[in-house]
């Protein structure tokens, strides 16, 4: 039995629909690159599909190897495959190719759900330092200092 298509005929992504959102998994999916932006410049729509993380792989295996986005795109890829080593290893890569609080952060989270909360409140601490004026990721840290039993240094 076929599999009804995901969207109906009428559902239509034509070139004029794709923007800047949607440029650099445009290039995975038709160069195999995965651009990086600057470090600062927060990363946009994640994708988690097993085709999307086949094609992640292979960049940064290849071309890709120095590109901190792409490793920290990999890494909530393998996160969301359950494969939490190899998210770690990819957040790992992605902080040495360049710190981001988006590496650090995510660091941070999976340091927490391991139970490892003081690493995860100096995680996030090192975040927010360099991200000072993004308040969802203060509202975290503070939660992870507290977590880790540390209120004080939250106030």
């Amino acid at each position: 039995m076929a599999k009804a298509p995901f969207c109906a005929g009428g559902l239509v992504f034509d070139d004029e629909s794709m923007g800047v959102a949607q440029a650099p998994w445009l290039s995975l999916l038709r160069e195999g690159t995965f651009p990086a932006t600057a470090p600062e410049t927060p990363p946009r729509g994640f994708m988690v599909q097993a085709a999307w993380r086949g094609r992640m792989e292979r960049a940064v295996a290849g071309r890709a190897r120095d590109n901190w986005l792409a490793w920290l795109h990999l890494g909530v890829m393998r996160h969301y495959a359950g494969d939490w080593e190899a998210a770690q290893r990819a957040w790992e890569r992605s902080l040495a190719c360049a710190p981001t609080p988006w590496a650090l952060r995510n660091l941070a989270v999976l340091a927490a759900e391991a139970g490892r909360h003081d690493e995860a409140a100096d995680r996030m601490a090192a975040a927010c330092r360099l991200a000072p004026g993004l308040a969802p990721l203060a509202a975290e840290c503070g939660r992870a200092l507290i977590d880790a039993g540390r209120p004080g240094a939250w106030l």
